[in-house]
C-alpha cells in the first residue's frame, strides 16, 4: 500500500504547530520585504539595504552557540512561543515606525536606528527560532513518521519564503505599509495562537530531575 503523505498531519498538536510555523515564516518575509523598501525610500542608498542583513545576521551569528546550549535544557515548546511572542511585539513596533505618523513626527536618522535596533532583536531571537522548531519537531509525532514531518515542516517553511515577499509587494502596493503590518500582526497573532494548543514537552535536564 502506498504510504499516506498526510500521516503526520493527522496529529493534532503537529497540525497546529505546521501552522503556526508557515504563518510565522510567511510574516518574517513579508517583514523583510516591507523593510527593505522602506528604509531605501527613507534613505535612497542601496547600501542601507545591506546593513539590514548584517545587523540581523551579527546576533544570530554571535548566539548560535548560547542558544543552543539554552534550547537544549529548555522546554521546547514554551521557547518556542516565547521566540514568536518576541517576534510579534517586534512586528507590532515596526508597524508603528514606519507609519506616517513616525515619519512626521521623527527624524530619519532616529528612525533608520530605532529600526536596526528592531532588526537586531529580530536577529537574537532567530536564533531561538529556528532551532528550537527543529528540535520540537521530532516530539510531536512518533518516531516512524518523522521523515513525513520533515518534509511538511520543510515545505512549509518552502512555501512561507517564496510566497512573503510577493505577497509583501503586492499589499505593499495595494494598501500601503501601515496596513500590511496590520495585516501581518493578525497572521502573528495566529502563530501564536497554533501554540498555545502544543502541550509543554520535557527536555533532558527535566527528565533527569523527575527520575
Amino acid at each position: 500500500m502506498p504510504k499516506d503523505p498526510f500521516q503526520s498531519l493527522r496529529y493534532p498538536e503537529f497540525r497546529n504547530y505546521i501552522i503556526s510555523r508557515f504563518f510565522f515564516i510567511l510574516v518574517l518575509n513579508m517583514q523583510a520585504t516591507l523593510i527593505s523598501w522602506k528604509v531605501y525610500d527613507l534613505t535612497k542608498d542601496p547600501f542601507s539595504i545591506g546593513l539590514i542583513g548584517l545587523v540581523e545576521f551579527v546576533p544570530a551569528f554571535l548566539m548560535a552557540f548560547y542558544s543552543g546550549h539554552v534550547i537544549d535544557k529548555s522546554d521546547k515548546r514554551s521557547l518556542l512561543f516565547k521566540s514568536v511572542t518576541g517576534n510579534f511585539v517586534l512586528t507590532a513596533l515596526l508597524c508603528f515606525f514606519t507609519s506616517a505618523f513616525a515619519i512626521h513626527n521623527f527624524t530619519q536618522a532616529w528612525l533608520l536606528l530605532t529600526i536596526y535596533f528592531v532588526i537586531f532583536c529580530t536577529g537574537i531571537l532567530r536564533s531561538f527560532s529556528g532551532p528550537t522548531s527543529f528540535a520540537l519537531l521530532s516530539q510531536l509525532v512518533p518516531r516512524e513518521l518523522l521523515a513525513n514531518a520533515t518534509l511538511w515542516h520543510s515545505g512549509s517553511w518552502q512555501v512561507g519564503a517564496v510566497t512573503g515577499p510577493a505577497l509583501a509587494g503586492i499589499l505593499y502596493a495595494s494598501i500601503g505599509i501601515t496596513n500590511t503590518f496590520y495585516l501581518m500582526i493578525i497572521l502573528m497573532i495566529v502563530a501564536i495562537t497554533g501554540l498555545v494548543f502544543i502541550k509543554p514537552k520535557p527536555f533532558a535536564g527535566q527528565k533527569r530531575q523527575e527520575k
